[in-house]
């Protein structure tokens, strides 16, 4: 079968014409394209690689440069939001490492759930973690000597602080 024995029996659809040009069908191509020196080929114009997306508009011969930025500040409030949860994560002392035998005796639903109970707090109160957040809060509190007429003295009084205390 034919692309235009496919168009008209399995699909329904004939070609409208509009003066004495006969319409021609033709089945899409794959977008092939090079990306960091390695050709790719993607049967859609839109696809993701490494969390980017990407849009393929047209042909074209001549290099085609992309650029992004990362979001810094939604990297920081994650790392910021996971140690703090971490460092205060509730420990369940009741949920000790399943044995063989009680694997067995339960689910999969059940096992991950007894799991995800054991593993929690398993940070809590951690020292290394606690003072290298502790170090970090003092560098951005503590002033820094010999910068230029003495005005700004620290990082909090740009604006950049470990909590919600603000300084003016």
């Amino acid at each position: 079968m034919d692309d235009s024995d496919f168009l008209h029996e399995v699909l329904n659809l004939y070609e409208v014409n509009n003066g004495d040009e006969p319409v021609n069908y033709s089945n899409g191509k794959n977008a092939k394209f090079v990306l960091n020196g390695l050709e790719t080929e993607r049967k859609a114009n839109v696809f993701t690689i490494s969390g980017v997306e990407y849009t393929i508009k047209a042909v074209t011969d001549n290099a085609v440069t992309v650029s992004s930025v990362s979001d810094t500040d939604a990297i920081f409030d994650k790392i910021k939001g996971f140690v703090n949860e971490k460092l205060m994560e509730r420990r369940y002392r009741d949920f000790p490492p399943l044995t063989n035998e009680q694997r067995r005796a339960m689910d999969d639903k059940e096992i991950e759930m007894w799991e995800e109970k054991a593993k929690s707090g398993l940070l809590r109160g951690d020292h290394m973690l606690s003072g290298i957040l502790t170090d970090m809060r003092m560098l951005i509190s503590d002033q820094v000597k010999g910068l230029g007429d003495g005005r700004i003295s620290s990082l909090a009084q740009i604006g950049i602080t470990t909590g919600s205390k603000s300084y003016k």
